[in-house]
């Protein structure tokens, strides 16, 4: 197998990934913060962090508050969301240029979280004079409109910034990468409106670049001519336009070949278990399909950061993961990771750093999944019953929302105990707005499908029954399992196949997980390049859209009398 360097080449949103390393506050000691500035160029921004805060327990008024707002800076450089927070409630002042960085630092955090209308209402009034203050403001609030899905206005926010005096030259081609990631997500056939709704002078260079490099075998000559008309515009100045071809969004891409790859994973702890499928899956495919090179894990449970510098010191140049979501955000502003990683989860909103590569098995995409499915499938009025819990919230989330923009309707929803046993009052009560669907969405687990089975054929409703990969917990039992024929539910293709007979479905499917994320690692760089072409993996047919996510496309089965056979047919989203 060859693995290929797959992404954009460490892109990152200046303010979210703290680019902005010398804000206009300055009453703290120079030594202090000349030690902790040296702490982040090392790439310990967790050390920075707390040399800072422990500074700030010894400082007052307002001195503490600019150490406790440094001390946040760098802990969200670290990932640490959370510490960020408890640090920024502690700032006392009246100071109100403290407080609009404090403000700002409170937005940053929204956006991290994927809270973007809520980081854009957190957002302060700055200073017209300051020119670091307007960066960091305008860098996060276009990171909130690019999170939300208004490209023009992030793309419009961007280049503003190009106008800016005094504009520190690495922030300038930090934003001109941030321009290009934002032009690469619009289709070609809705960049002409987009440069109608931004107004500035160099959109339309901006576009005709990417146009050049979007031009095949012409690229050359293309991106000469480019260079002959716009010798002035700000991505030629810059240095930019020459770095494009380093990116590998829509450039040539080198092969790793027999380099090594480090997965990373906790493979100590409670999450032990889950990590050693997840190894065994891409180690399996390796030796499977033969990779030659160095395919090794490194446990996370020392620290991210220091897992990180361990896979760049053993010579790592793809990494696997990291697995939790605050590791996840960790990497995306490490400046000690040096190479591109497929991170075993989903944070829910795009990558902040273009090579980082979102993959999770999230309970949303199967609600999107099945809500496809049903689409395609001649369903258009879907009754929910799902279990009251955070996961319900999700996948009943992703299933009505993707349904709706597929011109289906949501009539009614109802929410069970997931461990409850006796759900004839609810289906009861509900089974008048039943009567209004035309099918029912159902994510339960196997136990509790059976009784609401048996409950709705109680009181005569025969409608077909949707359900996600939680319901296939095992195999068919038709002594218990009656009341489910006919319930059809999407899962991984290494399930129907029996792939990993030999362990249970939950474990497979880590299994499965894991040999696609070696795969990904291998693909992304044509996927990346053409957002709608996929490959076929074992967790599912697997693309990656414009904000660096995973979509996974699953099998469908079907809960007959003889047991679970595969759906011939199915999403083809």
């Amino acid at each position: 197998m060859t693995i290929k360097h797959a992404f954009l080449g460490a892109i990152s949103l200046a303010v979210v990934a703290g680019c902005v390393t010398s804000p206009s506050y300055n009453t703290a000691p120079s030594s202090t913060v000349q030690q902790a500035n040296s702490m982040i160029a090392e790439g310990n921004p967790l050390a920075a962090a707390n040399f800072l805060l422990n500074a700030a327990s010894r400082a007052t008024g307002k001195e503490q508050a600019n150490l406790y707002i440094r001390a946040a800076s760098a802990y969200l450089d670290a990932g640490e969301t959370t510490q960020a927070k408890s640090v920024l409630a502690q700032v006392d002042t009246t100071d109100a240029t403290l407080n609009a960085i404090r403000g700002i630092e409170l937005a940053r955090i929204a956006v991290l979280e994927g809270r973007y209308q809520e980081a854009l209402a957190l957002l302060p009034s700055v200073p017209s004079n300051d020119t670091n203050l307007i960066t960091r403001r305008a860098v996060t609030e276009s990171a909130a409109q690019e999170g939300l899905g208004n490209l023009a206005q992030a793309l419009q926010l961007r280049l503003q910034l190009d106008g800016l005096p005094n504009l520190n030259p690495t922030l300038q081609l930090q934003n001109h990468r941030a321009v290009w990631r934002i032009l690469s997500q619009v289709p070609y056939n809705q960049r002409e409106s987009l440069a109608s709704s931004v107004s500035h002078v160099d959109i339309t260079g901006w576009l005709l670049l990417l146009n050049a490099y979007n031009s095949g075998a012409q690229r050359d000559q293309m991106v000469s001519q480019w260079k002959a008309r716009f010798s002035v515009h700000p991505a030629a100045t810059s240095g930019f336009v020459d770095q494009i071809a380093t990116m590998g969004v829509n450039a040539d891409v080198s092969a790793i070949g027999s380099g090594a790859v480090a997965i990373l994973l906790p493979i100590t702890g409670r999450a032990a278990n889950f990590s050693n499928e997840i190894a065994k899956g891409a180690m399996g495919l390796a030796e499977r399909e033969g990779f030659s090179g160095n395919l090794f894990t490194v446990d996370t449970n020392n620290g991210v950061q220091t897992a990180v510098i361990e896979a760049t010191q053993r010579g790592a140049q793809a990494i696997i993961g990291p697995l939790t979501k605050d590791n996840v955000s960790a990497i995306m502003v490490m400046a000690e990771r040096t190479v591109p990683a497929i991170a075993l989860n989903d944070l829910g909103y795009p990558s902040q750093d273009g090579s980082v590569i979102q993959f999770g098995l999230n309970p949303e995409n199967e609600g999107e999944d099945a809500a496809d499915f049903a689409i395609k499938n001649g369903r258009s009025r879907a009754y929910i019953i799902a279990p009251a819990n955070i996961s319900g919230d999700r996948i009943t989330s992703a299933f009505a929302s993707t349904f709706e923009a597929m011109g289906g309707s949501v009539v009614g929803e109802t929410r069970f105990d997931p461990n409850g046993v006796d759900f004839s009052q609810s289906i009861r009560q509900a089974s008048g707005s039943i009567a209004g669907a035309d099918m029912i969405f159902m994510p339960a687990r196997r136990q509790a499908a059976r009784l609401l089975g048996a409950q709705l054929k109680f009181e005569k409703i025969n409608l077909p029954i949707i359900a996600t990969s939680r319901i296939n917990e095992g195999r068919f039992d038709a002594r218990l399992d009656g009341e489910l024929i006919g319930l059809m539910f999407n899962d991984a293709p290494a399930i129907f196949e029996g792939r990993y007979s030999d362990v249970s479905n939950d474990a497979a499917r880590l299994r499965a997980f894991g040999a696609d994320a070696l795969r990904l690692a291998n693909a992304a760089p044509s996927l990346v390049a053409n957002p709608q072409q996929s490959i076929q993996g074992e967790s599912g047919s697997l693309r990656i859209d414009g904000g660096l996510r995973v979509r996974r496309i699953l099998d469908w089965g079907k809960f007959t009398p003889e047991g679970i056979d595969k759906i011939a047919f199915g999403s083809q989203r």
